[in-house]
Parts: C-alpha cells; sequence; structure tokens
C-alpha cells in the first residue's frame, strides 16, 4: 500500500537542519505544527486547539534546494508529500 499524499500549512517551529549521509545523501529536517478546530473566544480573537507537531523531511536535491530559500522559525509552510507515521 502507498503511503497517503497530503498538504498541510504549517509554522517552522525550529531552525531547519541539513546534514549528509555516508552515501552524500542530503537530508534536511524541520520540526512544524498546524492547528485545527480555529474558533473565535467570546472576545471576537481566534483561538486554535488541538496543535499537532510533526517532522517535515526533504530528501536529495530537493533537501538542498529547500536549504536554499532559508527557512527560520515562524515560517509559514505548504508541504506537499508522502505521510509517514
Amino acid at each position: 500500500m502507498k503511503d497517503p499524499i497530503v498538504t498541510v500549512v504549517a509554522r517552522a517551529g525550529g531552525e531547519p537542519e541539513l546534514r549528509y549521509l555516508n552515501s552524500g545523501v542530503a537530508v534536511m529536517t524541520v520540526r512544524a505544527a498546524w492547528s485545527h478546530d480555529r474558533r473565535p473566544d467570546a472576545g471576537g480573537e481566534w483561538i486554535s486547539e488541538n496543535t499537532t507537531w510533526s517532522t517535515i523531511e526533504w530528501w536529495d536535491r530537493a533537501a538542498e534546494h529547500t536549504a536554499e530559500l532559508g527557512i527560520e522559525k515562524g515560517d509559514l509552510l505548504r508541504v506537499t508529500g508522502a505521510l509517514r507515521l
């Protein structure tokens, strides 16, 4: 069975890390968070509940290209890829 393909919009929760495996393959990782069930509170301010944290990985050329984008903590990310739990 193939991994499901998903798109998430999340905030980078830390600084990304680019590393190279012994084989020379690049891997970039960043922790990211997104929230569900946004609703207004009594004062009309939007609040988020049920925050989900995940590690997002890019491999090979995608890792090197993404590293060049200069992602920083707090940046908004939109990522489409295979979901692996």
